[in-house]
């Protein structure tokens, strides 16, 4: 975070005027991607009641890694005095500012089954979900 209250330290009148009160600040988030394990559609291949913990055959646990993810979210604001005691302060924010698509969910499942028989899934690995997009914020916060 950054303030611009001493840079306007050195200064008088206008430019103290135009240069006081203002808040910057960002945050820059970046990861590898999760991993994630293939599956077998929607069935229980070992039949322990649970069709979330069967690997598709032939994979490992934790085998296959979504995209990496970064994102930049940015902040400004400035308090001004507008009568004894009250202040205002506007706010500008904005979320992702890239507007990166961080892919957070993929089809997990590498076959599909028609009785017995596997049949490799064409969607396995397309994303499903993303962290979302741009968004863009504005405020205003009143001090008393």
């Amino acid at each position: 975070m950054y303030d611009t209250n001493g840079l306007a330290a050195g200064k008088n009148g206008v430019a103290a005027a135009l240069a006081r009160g203002w808040d910057f600040s960002a945050i820059f988030t970046a990861a590898s991607g999760q991993p994630y394990s293939a599956r077998v559609g929607n069935v229980d291949l070992n039949n322990d009641g649970n069709t979330r913990n069967d690997l598709a055959p032939g994979t490992t646990r934790n085998q296959y890694n979504l995209p990496s993810y970064y994102s930049l979210d940015l902040r400004i604001a400035r308090e001004s005095a507008v009568v004894s005691r009250v202040k205002v302060q506007p706010i500008f924010e904005v979320f992702n500012l890239m507007n990166a698509d961080d892919i957070n969910s993929v089809n997990q499942a590498l076959y599909g089954v028609s009785g017995t028989t596997l049949t490799p899934n064409a969607s396995f690995g397309q994303p499903l979900g993303t962290a979302g997009q741009r968004i863009i914020q504005l405020a205003v916060k009143v001090l008393f």
